[in-house]
């Protein structure tokens, strides 16, 4: 673990934690606070970052990694007398685990509810690939896809080239970001981001990790997503998508909104960013996305929600201590 890095959330206010699980697998995980919606919990893929990887044999299918990621939240939560409403937010490989968890939510630990869904830039895995199929330009695009699914083969491709991971890393932020926003681009680069990023891609592990994570994304996460689809199985809660005009909207003119209302029994709210932001909508426009986010939230009264759960549960804390 990197200590700095540790160091440097906490003078963000943020409070660093690493957890194990029973089952011996673990995350990496800070939070803060904030008034206005309770506790927001990032927490690190499974093998990203400094979440440590699986064992050798897993798999990094999203209901695994989904399920890691929603046991590890129930214990760094506080306790409470009722079930804690939750608000799934990812983006890009966080987010399709986030839609995998959410048409889970029957899986979720007895403490935890499910209340709504947030989704940055991303199609439904299985729209991916047939759009990825659909053209040779399209093939071109998302050569990464195929590439990185061969796992063994692209982990060794990748960690053996000049560079290494590292210069991988760099060259697929640099691809994807805003290619006309110049100051999406200085927010994206702020505090050395590329570069913190790209020093953990130098780890083999956090290769392997992300190519495995494609690997499951060509095989069981789609197999899964077909027996969804088959079986009627849906997100059941009210649905944000936030995606980049640049990115995600330049994808052979695919109605964004018409295919996630194929995914969702919840309302499916749909928000573009424009203005040549780039895949990276949270660096590069944190304020437009901040706005939709709080927006939507206040509009289907989940800021409430999740606010009135924090009160009660810092009162049952500070009970309990007294």
């Amino acid at each position: 673990m990197a200590t700095d890095d540790v160091s440097e959330l906490s003078t963000l206010g943020l409070t660093a934690k690493s957890i194990d699980l029973e089952d011996g697998t673990g995350v990496f995980s800070y939070s803060r606070e904030l008034d206005s919606i309770g506790f927001h919990i990032p927490i690190l893929i499974p093998g990203y970052g400094l979440s440590p990887p699986l064992p050798q044999s897993s798999s990094y299918d999203k209901r695994t990694v989904g399920l890691i990621i929603i046991n590890a939240l129930s214990k760094i939560l506080p306790p409470s007398s009722r079930k804690q409403p939750v608000l799934l937010l990812g983006h890009d490989r966080g987010a399709r685990i986030a839609h995998r968890l959410a048409v889970d939510e029957p899986l979720f630990p007895h403490s935890l509810c499910l209340i709504g869904t947030i989704l940055l830039d991303i199609l439904p895995t299985l729209t991916q690939w047939r759009l990825r199929d659909s053209s040779p330009t399209a093939s071109v695009s998302a050569f990464h896809w195929p590439f990185l699914a061969n796992a063994s083969l692209a982990t060794n491709l990748i960690t053996t080239s000049t560079g290494g991971g590292a210069a991988w890393c760099l060259s697929r932020l640099n691809a994807w970001q805003g290619a006309s926003n110049s100051a999406g681009i200085a927010r994206l680069e702020s505090g050395d981001a590329k570069s913190v990023y790209a020093r953990y891609f130098s780890n083999d592990s956090v290769v392997r990790a992300s190519c495995e994570d494609y690997a499951a994304g060509a095989g069981i996460d789609i197999r899964m997503q077909e027996e969804d689809m088959a079986a009627g199985r849906k997100m059941p809660v009210d649905l944000l998508v936030i995606y980049s005009e640049a990115y995600l909207g330049k994808k052979g003119g695919v109605d964004v909104a018409g295919v996630w209302r194929e995914w969702a029994d919840g309302e499916v709210s749909v928000e573009a960013v424009g203005g040549g932001v780039g895949h990276f909508l949270a660096e590069e426009a944190p304020e437009e996305v901040v706005r939709h986010l709080m927006d939507w939230m206040r509009d289907h009264g989940l800021l409430n929600a999740l606010h009135l759960a924090s009160k009660r549960d810092s009162e049952i804390e500070n009970s309990v201590t007294a």
